[in-house]
């Protein structure tokens, strides 16, 4: 209860290796005590390899938590790779960025799926399309800086975000989506 993913990037899973995994970029899992919450806030997560969730919260366990995502990438390259979030569970999704270029669904709650055509329905600012990252990696080092016309740039919100990015650089009145601001 109570733990917060501020200005973290999650990439490269696999240390190389292009098997299939049941572990996800994040999991949020086998909590027992029932209205737990949990913050994700300006993170970028991308998966090159797939056939995995890029986040899973409470698989197989009723237990109810709570899980705020806000201003994050959720970027899965590779074929079903969707976010999955207990029946449960309570999600409060705004102004986030999925990429999921080769699967249909982006998130499952429940009996709730939401593709790219509704997943304004999610929560507001949330939307579909390429982050527009310098050079996504896997295997390799990447760089997840945003390109000019990246759908993140100022698409975030300031409220319980953190005032600097993972560079320590300021963010401004219109936060962009994701671990760094748009220079």
């Amino acid at each position: 209860d109570g733990s917060r993913i501020e200005n973290t990037l999650i990439y490269g899973r696999g240390d190389g290796n292009p098997e299939p995994s049941p572990w996800a970029a994040i999991v949020i899992d086998q909590v027992e005590q029932a209205g737990a919450a949990f913050e994700i806030v300006n993170v970028t997560v991308d998966d090159y390899v797939g056939q995995n969730y890029l986040m899973y919260v409470q698989y197989d366990n009723p237990v109810p938590v709570q899980v705020t995502v806000r201003n994050t990438v959720f970027s899965g390259r590779g074929l079903d790779c969707p976010i999955y979030i207990g029946a449960a569970s309570t999600l409060i999704a705004d102004h986030n960025l999925f990429h999921l270029p080769q699967n249909e669904t982006v998130l499952t709650q429940g009996e709730t799926t939401y593709t790219c055509g509704n997943i304004t329905s999610l929560g507001e600012g949330n939307l579909c399309g390429d982050p527009l990252f310098v050079r996504p990696a896997w295997g390799e080092v990447g760089d997840y800086h945003l390109q000019a016309g990246s759908p993140a740039i100022n698409a975030g919100i300031t409220d319980g975000g953190p005032a600097v990015d993972l560079e320590n650089h300021p963010r401004d009145a219109q936060p962009d989506i994701g671990v760094y601001e748009y220079w």
